[in-house]
């Protein structure tokens, strides 16, 4: 267990606030560039969707990612549609249901994720026993 001063701790705390600050500034200012090079929320290339939606999210704006994001799994399945997994998008989608407070829709997102990457290669399962984790608390 590492040890360190309260006034480290607090030395450390107020150089991580303005950090904090600057990453949502460079997420709002990215949302700004992601809605403009958006040509069709779901026959564009979905990764802007993705992006989109994470930028959204990190800014604290859960319920305007969602649209965005779910249009993505709502289009073809071929080219410009081939960037993003459709399980990533179902996992964005979860995790902007949970920080919306829509946590049943959350739940069955996060249990599309859990089954699908049930059995995926080691370093995807992090992610898997978090969506794991995440499907069984919001169904309580």
């Amino acid at each position: 267990m590492i040890r360190i001063s309260r006034r480290a701790f607090l030395t450390s705390l107020a150089a991580a606030l303005p950090a904090a600050a600057l990453a949502r500034r460079a997420h709002a200012a990215a949302v700004d560039e992601y809605r403009a090079s958006l040509v069709s929320p779901t026959f564009g290339y979905t990764r802007i969707n993705y992006e989109l939606g994470a930028s959204l999210l990190a800014s604290g704006r859960a319920a305007e990612a969602i649209p965005i994001v779910n249009a993505a799994l709502h289009g073809g399945l071929e080219g410009s549609n081939l960037y993003v997994t459709r399980t990533e998008l179902h996992e964005l989608l979860a995790r902007s249901f949970d920080a919306a407070g829509r946590h049943d829709s959350a739940a069955t997102h996060y249990r599309v994720v859990e089954r699908a990457w049930r059995a995926a290669d080691p370093f995807l399962r992090p992610r898997y026993d978090a969506a794991r984790s995440s499907a069984a608390r919001a169904t309580k």
